[in-house]
C-alpha cells in the first residue's frame, strides 16, 4: 500500500478502474480525455489509489500497464479541482516513491495528451525527461491527438529525490505563518481589476479594452489564501478606490532588514509577461531579476501558483460579456539574497503586470 510522505493528504486503493469515473464526471480541472483513459479499460495490471484530503476524495493517482518483467509502469494523476494541484504533485512523489522502492522499477514514463498542458508542468517540476512526440497516437470524439512522452529512471529519481523535491516545488518551500510578513502596498495601488457584479463593474478597468475580472465567490474576510498564508487584498472590498497596482517602476520602501525571498500576488494580461524586477541593498548594490508573470486568461508556464479563480469580462457600450471563464490570480515567488539587507524593490517598467499584495519571509537563514 502506497504511505504519503505528506501530512495533509492520504490515500485509499481502488479495487475497481470503473470507480474513477464518477471523479472525472466532476472535473473542473480542464484534464480532458487522455492516453489513460483507454488504456486503463483493457489492462487489469493497474494500481490506482483515490487522494484523501480533510476525508473527501479530491482526485486519483495510478500506475498502469505495470511491466514486472522491463521493470517499467506509466504513471497518472488527476484532480476534480485546480485548487488541489499541489496535493497531486505530492501525491505523485509519493507514488514514485513506492514504484521505486515497493515495487522494485527501473522507470516510470507519463504519457499524456499534447493539449493536457497541465502535466507539462508536472514532468518539468519532477524532472521527467522528455522522449518525444507520438504523432496522432490517440483517437477520441472523431479527432486524433498526439501524445507527449517522458520518462524518469530510478537512479535519476534518486538524485532528485534530495530535500524532498522542495526547491523543484518552490511553491511549498519556506513559508509559514510564523515567518511570513505582508508588505503594505495600497499607497502605491492606481488601477482597478475587479468587481463583485455585472450590473455594477464600480469602474472596474484593466486596461484600453475595458476588461475586467468578476469575482465568482466573495470571501469576508477580504483575503486570498496561499495555504495557511493570509493576503490582505482590495478586490472584494468595493469601497475601495483601487485593488492593484499597474507596474511603472514604482519604489517600494522596506524596513531593512534579512530577506529571503519575496512572494507576489499578481497576474498579466496581454500574454505572458517577460519583465525585471530590481532589489536594492543597504550597502548600495542591486540585483536585477527576471519578473516573468502568465497571462490572467492563459495556462500557467511557470513556477506559479494560482490563489484565485474568476470570470474574465468585457464592457463595450454597456454591454458587459464574459469573454473567458476560468481567469486567475497567481501567486509568485521571487528569491532574495538572504546574507545581504534588503532596502528596495523597484517593480517593473510594464502596465501589463498587475500586483495586488506582497509579502515576504524575514530572517537570515
Amino acid at each position: 500500500m502506497i504511505k504519503s510522505k505528506y501530512s495533509d493528504i492520504s490515500f485509499e486503493k481502488i479495487s475497481a478502474a470503473e470507480e474513477i469515473y464518477d471523479i472525472f464526471d466532476q472535473n473542473n480541472a480542464d484534464i480532458k480525455y487522455d492516453y489513460f483513459n483507454f488504456h486503463v479499460k483493457n489492462h487489469d495490471n493497474s494500481e490506482i489509489f483515490k487522494i484523501i484530503k480533510n476525508q473527501e476524495n479530491i482526485g486519483f493517482i495510478s500506475l498502469y500497464n505495470i511491466d514486472a518483467i522491463n521493470k517499467n509502469a506509466y504513471i497518472y494523476g488527476f484532480t476534480k479541482e485546480k485548487m488541489h494541484y499541489s496535493e497531486l504533485v505530492k501525491s505523485i512523489i509519493s507514488l514514485m516513491i513506492y514504484a521505486f522502492e515497493n515495487l522494485k522499477l527501473n522507470k516510470l514514463n507519463f504519457i499524456y495528451r499534447e493539449d493536457n498542458y497541465f502535466f507539462d508542468d508536472i514532468c518539468r517540476h519532477l524532472k521527467f525527461v522528455n522522449e518525444g512526440i507520438l504523432r496522432n497516437h490517440l483517437f477520441h470524439g472523431d479527432t486524433y491527438y498526439n501524445l507527449c512522452l517522458y520518462g524518469i529512471l530510478e537512479h535519476e529519481f534518486q538524485r532528485l529525490i534530495v530535500d524532498d523535491y522542495k526547491k523543484m516545488y518552490t511553491w511549498d518551500y519556506n513559508f509559514t505563518p510564523t515567518n511570513f510578513t505582508q508588505i503594505d502596498i495600497k499607497k502605491f495601488m492606481n488601477c482597478r481589476a475587479f468587481s463583485n457584479n455585472l450590473e455594477n463593474t464600480n469602474n472596474a478597468n484593466l486596461n484600453d479594452l475595458c476588461e475586467f475580472v468578476l469575482n465568482r465567490e466573495i470571501l469576508t474576510d477580504n483575503c486570498l489564501n496561499y495555504k495557511n498564508i493570509k493576503f490582505n487584498v482590495n478586490i472584494f472590498d468595493e469601497s475601495m478606490k483601487y485593488d492593484n497596482i499597474a507596474c511603472e517602476s514604482q519604489k517600494i520602501e522596506l524596513e531593512v532588514n534579512y530577506y529571503n525571498d519575496l512572494l507576489f500576488i499578481a497576474m498579466a494580461q496581454f500574454g505572458y509577461q517577460e519583465s525585471d524586477i530590481t532589489l536594492v541593498y543597504d550597502d548600495g548594490s542591486i540585483e536585477i531579476k527576471e519578473f516573468n508573470i502568465s497571462d490572467w486568461c492563459e495556462r500557467i508556464l511557470k513556477d506559479e501558483y494560482v490563489v484565485h479563480y474568476a470570470l474574465g469580462c468585457r464592457n463595450l457600450r454597456r454591454n458587459v460579456n464574459i469573454i473567458k471563464g476560468d481567469s486567475f490570480v497567481l501567486l509568485k515567488k521571487i528569491a532574495v539574497n538572504s546574507h545581504k539587507k534588503l532596502m528596495k524593490i523597484i517593480l517593473p517598467n510594464n502596465r501589463n503586470i498587475n500586483i495586488f499584495a506582497l509579502g515576504s519571509n524575514k530572517g537570515k537563514i
